[in-house]
Order: structure tokens, then C-alpha cells, then sequence
């Protein structure tokens, strides 16, 4: 397929001698794939100022001249994708004063400097992913007042500096999965007051400090599966008030204590599947210890309002009597894939609002009898099953 440039109202195809000065200024929409420029002068666009979008896709672009984009100023979208060495200087896109999306991903960047956005305050969608950036400088974002989304997936990030992010008061998700993300310092979430979710799988953490969130007063997600977590602490999700789904997954925790889930109070999915759990015991998910005076105060009650447990994968081979006791309002619990044999009575004791519950790809050879309920059978291995009061489904088989 040749490289082509296409207008809102014509298609035309060119060779790599392309004379930009012959497309027709009435042009709106402009798209470049496959065309090798490398340097983009300054008097490139300087006549077609009805532009609104402009696309390059695989244009082997080196450098933008300083001013290229001055008299674009009804730009809304640039996408600049595929160029592998672009250089992205400050004051690049200079004259964007209408830019809403800007996409740089795949163009091997390296580095974020301060300026390099000045001034695009209506930028609502900032795409740097699959880059090389290792660095960011404080004050980069200090103008993007109105972004929505920054996608900072499948770079070089070692660390998250205090003030990075400062500047994006409206700023709803924030992307940063499949990096090389170590350490996040206090504070550097701080600003994000509007921030729905934060993307952070596929990194190396195996820390986090605790009130890391502090202020993320609208998170109603968190991703932070794959990393090299190997316990969970009391604090890391303090402030996350209003967050519903926490996913840790494909990590290596083993055995979390009740005290770390303190803060999630609107939880509804907890996400565990594939880490180094090996025994429920009371504790695990909620505080179980009782006053040891009559002056202290019973410990608060977490995890109360979780939905959906997802244990699948783990190395459960142990669930003691009350081991879930206090999630009384989950209704789907997953357990399959351990190395579970026998169930004692009271295992599932409070649990009064689950429907489904998954025990599948286990050991079981059966159970104690125990529960003031109708016992099923399964009639392949003959099993008694767990009929709870509202239970809609119960798999212990493959």
C-alpha cells in the first residue's frame, strides 16, 4: 500500500518527494502514513490554518522545528506515532492552544522535560506509551489543567517523584503499567484530587508507604497485579475511601492480616488470585481479636462490603473455622485451583449473602458436616455440597 495523505474531502497518493505546499489550505483533516521526513520544517503547515486533525503514522519524523505549529491554532488532535527517534523539545507544539488529544507513543523518547507542554491548557488525553522514558522533570504536566487521561505504559520508569504529577487537577486515569517502577515516593499522587484510577501493573514494587494515597478521595480503582508484593501492611490504602476494585494478582503474598484492607471502606472486588496464600485463618480478612481490657476499643471491622473474593491459584491448604467470618456481604467467593482436602465446620460461618462459591480443581475428599443447611450431592464423586440460605451455585468438580 503506498504512503498516503488524506483529506476530509480527497485522497491523494505521493512518493517520498513530497511538496506539502500542494495540499489545498481549505484541508481539515491531514494524515501521513509511511512517508520518511525526518525533519519537519518550520513553513511546513504555516497555510493551512483550517486544520484540525493531523496524523503521522510511521514517518520516520526526527525533529519538529521550533514555531511548525503556529499558526495551527484550530488544531484539536496530533498524533505523531511510529517515528522511533523523535526529539521533543521544549516548546515543540508551541501554537496548540486548541490541541485536546495529543499521541506520541512509539517514538522512542526518553525524556519528559519541563515546558515540553506549556501552555496546551485544553489537552484533555496525553498519550506517551511504548517510549523510553526513564525520566520525568517536576513541572512537565504543571499546564495540563483540564487532562483526563495520561497513558505512561510500556516505558523505562524506575521511580515516582513528589510534585511529578503536580498540575492535573482534573486528571481521571492515570496509566503506568509495564514499567520498571520500584519505589513511589509520599506525595506524588497528592494533586490527583479528581483521579478515578491508577494503572501500576506490570512493575517491580514490592513496597509501598503508607499513605501513598493520601487524598485520592474519587480512586475507584487500583491495578497493581504482577508486581513482587509478598505481604500486604497496614496503611498502603489509607485514604482510598471510595475505592470498589483492588486488584493483586500474579504477585507473591502470602499471608495478609486484616489490619492492611483498613481504609477500604467501599470495596467491592478483591482481587488474589495467583499469589503464595496457604491458610485462612480469622484474621485474614477481618480483625478477630477481642479486647484483652474494658478500656480498649474493638478493632474495626474491614472488608465488609466486598462483593467478589477471588483466591483462585493461590496455596491454600488450610481454612479454619470462621476464616472468612465478617464478609457479610460477599456473594461470590473463588477458591479453586489450591490444594484445599477437607473443610471443617464453620469455615463459611456469616458468610449469609453468598451465591456463588467455586472449589473447583482442589483435593477434596470431603468434609465435616456441620451447617444448618441443606446438604447437596454431587453425584459424579458424591460429595456433600454448601447450601446456603440464598446459594444459587456451588462447583467442586473439574
Amino acid at each position: 500500500m503506498p504512503a498516503f495523505v488524506c483529506f476530509v474531502d480527497a485522497v491523494f497518493s505521493f512518493d517520498n518527494r513530497i511538496n506539502l505546499t500542494s495540499i489545498p489550505n481549505y484541508a481539515r483533516e491531514l494524515k501521513f502514513s509511511g512517508i520518511s521526513f525526518h525533519i519537519m520544517r518550520r513553513d511546513s503547515f504555516s497555510h493551512l490554518k483550517l486544520l484540525r486533525k493531523l496524523e503521522f503514522f510511521d514517518c520516520n519524523i526526527s525533529i519538529f522545528e521550533d514555531g511548525i505549529f503556529n499558526n495551527l491554532s484550530l488544531l484539536e488532535r496530533l498524533i505523531v506515532q511510529g517515528s522511533n527517534s523523535l526529539n521533543v523539545r521544549n516548546r515543540t507544539f508551541s501554537g496548540l492552544t486548541k490541541l485536546v488529544e495529543l499521541h506520541l507513543s512509539s517514538n522512542g523518547i526518553t525524556t519528559l522535560l519541563a515546558g515540553m507542554f506549556e501552555k496546551l491548557y485544553l489537552l484533555e488525553t496525553l498519550d506517551l506509551s511504548h517510549n523510553q522514558i526513564s525520566h520525568i522533570e517536576v513541572g512537565v504536566f504543571k499546564d495540563l489543567k483540564k487532562l483526563s487521561f495520561l497513558f505512561l505504559t510500556h516505558n523505562k520508569l524506575v521511580e515516582l517523584q513528589a510534585g511529578v504529577f503536580d498540575g492535573m487537577a482534573s486528571l481521571f486515569e492515570l496509566w503506568l503499567g509495564n514499567n520498571e517502577i520500584s519505589h513511589i515516593e509520599l506525595g506524588v499522587f497528592e494533586s490527583l484530587k479528581n483521579l478515578a484510577s491508577i494503572v501500576l501493573h506490570t512493575n517491580k514494587l514490592s513496597e509501598l508507604q503508607p499513605g501513598v494515597f493520601k487524598g485520592l478521595d474519587s480512586m475507584f480503582d487500583l491495578y497493581l497485579h504482577t508486581n513482587y508484593f509478598t505481604h500486604v501492611e497496614k496503611g498502603w490504602f489509607h485514604g482510598l475511601h471510595s475505592l470498589e476494585w483492588l486488584w493483586l494478582i500474579q504477585n507473591k503474598i502470602s499471608n495478609p492480616k486484616a489490619e492492611a484492607w483498613e481504609g477500604l471502606d467501599s470495596l467491592r472486588d478483591l482481587w488474589l488470585y495467583e499469589n503464595h496464600i496457604s491458610h485462612i485463618s480469622p484474621g485474614v480478612f477481618n480483625d478477630m481479636r477481642i479486647p484483652t481490657n474494658s478500656d480498649q476499643t474493638e478493632p474495626p471491622q474491614v472488608l465488609t462490603t466486598v462483593y467478589i473474593l477471588d483466591l483462585s491459584a493461590n496455596r491454600i491448604s488450610q481454612i479454619d473455622p470462621r476464616g472468612f467470618y465478617g464478609l457479610s456481604a460477599l456473594k461470590s467467593l473463588f477458591l479453586s485451583v489450591n490444594i484445599i482436602e477437607d473443610i471443617p465446620p464453620g469455615a463459611f460461618h456469616g458468610l449469609t449473602s453468598l451465591l456463588l462459591l467455586d472449589l473447583s480443581n482442589n483435593f477434596l475428599t470431603g468434609f465435616q458436616p456441620g451447617y444448618n443447611t441443606t446438604l447437596l450431592i454431587l453425584p459424579s464423586f458424591s460429595l456433600p455440597l454448601f447450601n446456603f440460605e440464598n446459594m444459587l451455585f456451588a462447583f467442586v468438580d473439574f
